[in-house]
């Protein structure tokens, strides 16, 4: 995602803690929707942590994600259809 350059210009920062990357949308369908998407990775494992969708209008979604865990097995009954 941060390499697609047809679909998202990508500038990425520092700041205290996280690195942050700022996509704008390319496509017309997309820039109706969204003036920018934000993503906040922490430094020490650069795990996604944070989610901001900033509309044209300035209306802003974020999405803040906890108790991340990152490759734990999981049993394949949990992908049970009923």
């Amino acid at each position: 995602l941060l390499a697609d350059e047809r679909n998202f210009r990508t500038s990425i920062g520092e700041s205290q803690g996280e690195y942050v990357a700022t996509l704008l949308p390319q496509r017309k369908n997309m820039r109706r929707l969204f003036k920018c998407i934000v993503l906040h990775f922490r430094k020490q494992d650069a795990t996604v942590w944070k989610v901001e969708l900033i509309e044209r209008n300035d209306d802003r979604t974020t999405i803040e994600l906890t108790h991340i865990r990152v490759n734990e097995t999981i049993s394949a009954n949990q992908f049970a259809v009923h």
